[in-house]
């Protein structure tokens, strides 16, 4: 299913930047920063979450989308990076189907998305959790030992992401 995109969208001259988790603290305070340089199109499932003088920046599109079908998200046209914040965060009586589903699918579906769309690059907000716990200074080359259902999600779209051979990843733990 394609939706439709609003018309103001279309004719925008700026970078088009795609982002999921634009609700959640560290998306809003991305998007704060880089508001008047983008065109910013948010994925999400409720427009409600954002602050109302992101909702009424011109350079702001919020689109619902169901992240279980990569078809759920629309062609804004040439997007150029995807920053990719949102998924299930660690939490109490979330399974490991749950993990799986918002963490690791949802991230599959989103490469496939930036593959058929030719992005340039996606940055992947993963987490710290997926050291696991480690004695001694921790650095990015330090072993994937996390155990929890949620680290173990963060490991899986992590590898996802780094074996794709198409679209550049940049992974913030």
């Amino acid at each position: 299913m394609v939706k439709k995109i609003s018309q103001k969208s279309r004719i925008s001259s700026l970078p088009k930047l795609l982002l999921t988790g634009g609700s959640g603290s560290i998306g809003m305070a991305l998007i704060g920063k880089i508001i008047d340089s983008y065109s910013v199109y948010a994925l999400g499932r409720k427009k409600e979450n954002f602050k109302r003088e992101i909702l009424n920046h011109k350079n702001f599109h919020f689109i619902r989308c169901d992240f279980s079908d990569a078809n759920e998200i629309p062609d804004i046209g040439k997007t150029g990076t995807i920053i990719h914040l949102g998924g299930m965060v660690a939490g109490k009586n979330i399974s490991r189907e749950d993990y799986r589903k918002s963490n690791t699918h949802f991230t599959e579906l989103l490469l496939s998305f930036a593959v058929k769309k030719k992005a340039k690059k996606i940055i992947f907000a993963s987490s710290v959790s997926v050291y696991g716990r480690q004695k001694g200074e921790i650095n990015e080359n330090a072993d994937l030992l996390g155990k929890s259902d949620y680290a173990l999600s963060k490991i899986k779209a992590e590898n996802i992401l780094l074996l794709n051979k198409t679209i550049p990843c940049t992974i913030f733990r």
